[in-house]
């Protein structure tokens, strides 16, 4: 069975079937949902014997395309096309640009061909085969964050068989109008009910999380705090500003199984005692602090291990200090 086109997809595709016969190129430019793809395709079935070089952004566009076109036309593919994505087109050799050997050249959503890289490859299949007929789709031939290039000008030398723009297709009936909400909110008030509603309930799957974090499921803020009512009055401060410092208490929660890890490592004394120095020079604690103070309490008095190393010549320093330094061989 053979394709129909929609009225306005017809009259385009006559045009540039025109153009394409006097001129050698010519461009379609349509919004999108317009069915722009139909052109191309209808040119593929009318002419069944010619080999098509069809140009893309990706093979998912066109596989789309091609399930659109089986969907509306009594299942038919083109059989006679060529097809390469413009990334794929810019590590094709010479050899290869050679084999394809094309009829025509579809150029889809063309206005990419103005970029850097994929316009090389392009390029480079254009200039193998000059006299080959190049057919252009896109919704736009304006690249506006590229100097406003017009890509009309640039690849069909402004030979525009179609072009129409989106308020007209709204107009013609073609694409469906927009529909436009309006409401009016404070984004403030409503963000803050949000959070209020919804901060404490994360939507999370136990079996989604890493396995170490899961161990902080089963924590609670009241037992973080009754357990450091039993360390002392500075582990309870620093343990009330982990479960408050965040948005929410349970961003403190690590913070507070580390700190109960020390707790049985170097006992609550030593960290009540660490605690209370972290608090004398800080009021925003950490672990790292805090487990260096306990690390260097640990540790034997470095001032009287020096004191027994000195000896009688006070500031002299001997071959072995010079040799130690770097300072002798």
């Amino acid at each position: 069975m053979e394709m129909q086109l929609f009225e306005h997809n017809k009259t385009a595709y006559e045009a540039a079937v025109h153009m394409l016969s006097e001129r050698g190129k010519a461009a379609v430019i349509h919004p999108t949902g317009t069915g722009k793809s139909f052109i191309g395709f209808k040119l593929c079935e009318d002419n069944p014997d010619k080999t098509i070089c069809w140009l893309s952004p990706s093979r998912y566009i066109y596989q789309t395309q091609l399930e659109n076109l089986a969907e509306t036309s009594d299942g038919y593919q083109p059989e006679n096309v060529k097809f390469y994505t413009y990334a794929k087109l810019m590590n094709v050799s010479e050899e290869e640009i050679v084999d394809i050997q094309p009829d025509y050249i579809i150029l889809d959503e063309f206005h990419r061909c103005g970029a850097e890289l994929w316009g090389a490859g392009v390029d480079a299949v254009l200039k193998a085969y000059p006299d080959v007929p190049v057919l252009g789709l896109s919704a736009t031939a304006i690249r506006y964050l590229d100097n406003q290039r017009d890509m009309t000008d640039e690849l069909f030398d402004g030979n525009v068989a179609s072009e129409m723009t989106l308020g007209e297709a709204i107009v013609r009936g073609i694409l469906a109008p927009p529909k436009y909400i309006l409401s009016i909110f404070s984004y403030q008030q409503d963000s803050h009910k949000r959070l209020e509603k919804y901060s404490v309930q994360p939507v999370v799957k136990p079996e989604h999380m890493p396995s170490n974090h899961r161990e902080y499921l089963n924590c609670n803020a009241e037992e973080f705090k009754a357990w450091a009512k039993t360390v002392g009055t500075s582990t309870e401060i620093i343990v009330n500003h982990f479960l408050s410092s965040g948005s929410v208490p349970e961003q403190g929660y690590k913070a507070c199984v580390s700190l109960t890890k020390l707790g049985k490592r170097y006992g609550k004394k030593k960290l009540e005692a660490a605690c209370e120095r972290m608090l004398a020079f800080s009021s925003s604690p950490s672990i790292r602090t805090i487990t260096t103070l306990l690390k260097n309490s640990s540790e034997p008095n470095k001032s009287a291990v020096e004191n027994d190393n000195s000896n009688k010549y006070g500031i002299t320093q001997g071959t072995a200090y010079w040799r130690k330094a770097g300072g002798g061989k």
